[in-house]
């Protein structure tokens, strides 16, 4: 099969498509995450040592359920901009034509070996760019600086400088 857009930006588009499969997967992080906080001893034990001796080892609430805590809303967070994006991503496949559409799907979901349509890709990418510097800035960051090439020749060595943060 041959690639008419580079590698990672093929990546792009199938990360785009397995959102689902990553909310999922956060889902299941979360239920692990929450079993193992709710298995653990809480009471003040024994324990040996690496050099052979006993020791009393306490839960410690205080480290124990602010870990707990800050992983679970790292993990919110995450599905919280994977779902974001999923709805974007959603939109613009709902606004394409049949044929564009079509295509996406088969190329980056069936995997056929269609045959490349560069304007799809390029569109595709363009938009999975644009989603991503909105759910940035929807959630308080700074998207950012991709340069892409086509673009890099129409900047002046300022900009250019700027961008690579010198």
């Amino acid at each position: 099969m041959v690639w008419a857009i580079d590698d990672e930006k093929h990546d792009s588009i199938i990360r785009y498509f397995k959102l689902d499969h990553k909310i999922e997967l956060d889902e299941r992080r979360m239920v692990g995450l929450h079993h193992s906080y709710h298995n653990q001893s809480y009471h003040t034990r024994t324990e040996m040592t690496e050099e052979g001796t006993l020791r009393v080892k306490a839960f410690n609430i205080e480290s124990e359920v602010c870990n707990y805590l800050e992983d679970i809303h790292l993990i919110e967070k995450r599905m919280k901009m994977k779902r974001q994006k999923k709805k974007y991503f959603n939109d613009y496949l709902r606004g394409l034509t049949p044929y564009a559409r079509e295509y996406l799907y088969s190329r980056y979901i069936d995997g056929s070996d269609v045959s490349v349509n560069e304007s799809i890709e390029h569109d595709t990418m363009a938009e999975i760019l644009e989603i991503e510097d909105a759910v940035a800035y929807m959630n308080g960051r700074e998207p950012d600086k991709l340069i892409r090439i086509e673009d890099a020749t129409e900047l002046e060595f300022d900009e250019l400088l700027d961008v690579l943060g010198v």
